[in-house]
């Protein structure tokens, strides 16, 4: 699933960071729904596996209060 298909569906985003970074699967959800953001070196992990750069998260969370 490419970069862009996982930030507009956070179910596979949540199914991709239980598979391939071993989050947990409250963790993957919170933070595939805005609700967390990752520390800076989860952050960092997650863009060498799927892609997704950091600022994102800060992005979408506060898309998320407005």
């Amino acid at each position: 699933m490419c970069m862009e298909d996982l930030k507009a569906n956070p179910k596979a985003l949540a199914r991709e960071l239980r598979d391939q970074l071993g989050v947990s699967a409250a963790h993957a959800s919170e933070l595939s729904r805005g609700i967390k953001t990752p520390s800076f070196d989860l952050a960092i992990k997650i863009e060498d596996a799927l892609g997704i750069e950091p600022r994102w998260w800060r992005d979408n969370m506060r898309e998320k209060e407005q």
